[in-house]
C-alpha cells in the first residue's frame, strides 16, 4: 500500500489509465477533488476515441458517480474540458448515453415483467404475502421470465414456494 497523498500530482507517473486512477484515488475524499478532476481525467481523455481509453473513462466516471463526490454534470464538464471540446467527447457522450439507455430499458423491462408476474400470481393464488413478493422482486429477468411460464401450472402457494426455493438456490450457487 502506498499513501498517494504524500506525492505531488507531477510525481505520479505511469500509463494513462494508471495515472488517472492514482490521481482520482489521491483526491477522491479531498475538498479539492472537483478542482483536480480535469487534470485527473486528462491522461485518459486525451487518448479518446481509443476503445481502451473510452472504457477507462467510463470506469472512472462510474467510480466518481458512485462515490457521490461528483455529479454526472460535473464529470461530463471535466471530461469535456480535459478533451478541450474535441470530437472525442462526442464519442464518450454517445457511448455513455447508449449505455444508460440500454440499462434503463433493461431495468424497465424487468420491472414491467415483475409487476405482471405479481399480478398473475395474486389472481391465480388469491393471496401473496409481502415477504414472497419481496423475494420475487429480487429475481433476475431470466428468472422472472421462467416464473411467468411456471406459474401457469401452480395450484397453491406451496407450488410457488417450491419454485422459489429451487430457483433462488440456483442463483446463490452461481
Amino acid at each position: 500500500m502506498c499513501d498517494l497523498a504524500r506525492f505531488d500530482d507531477a510525481q505520479l507517473q505511469g500509463e494513462a489509465g494508471l495515472l488517472t486512477a492514482m490521481r482520482l484515488l489521491k483526491h477522491i475524499f479531498r475538498r479539492e477533488l472537483k478542482a483536480k478532476l480535469i487534470e485527473a481525467l486528462r491522461p485518459v481523455a486525451e487518448r479518446l476515441p481509443d476503445e481502451q481509453a473510452l472504457e477507462r473513462l467510463k470506469v472512472a466516471s462510474i467510480y466518481l458517480a458512485q462515490t457521490g463526490r461528483a455529479t454526472g454534470k460535473e464529470i461530463l464538464t471535466a471530461i469535456e474540458a480535459a478533451t478541450e471540446g474535441e470530437k472525442a467527447m462526442e464519442t464518450f457522450l454517445d457511448e455513455w448515453m447508449r449505455e444508460g439507455r440500454k440499462q434503463g430499458l433493461q431495468q424497465g423491462l424487468r420491472q414491467g415483467e415483475t409487476e405482471l408476474v405479481l399480478r398473475q400470481l395474486r389472481r391465480q393464488l388469491k393471496r401473496l404475502d409481502g415477504e414472497t413478493e419481496a423475494r420475487i422482486r429480487e429475481l433476475a429477468l431470466a428468472q422472472i421470465e421462467s416464473l411467468a411460464e411456471a406459474l401457469l401450472d401452480f395450484q397453491t402457494s406451496a407450488d410457488l414456494e417450491k419454485w422459489l426455493k429451487k430457483n433462488m438456490a440456483k442463483t446463490k450457487t452461481k
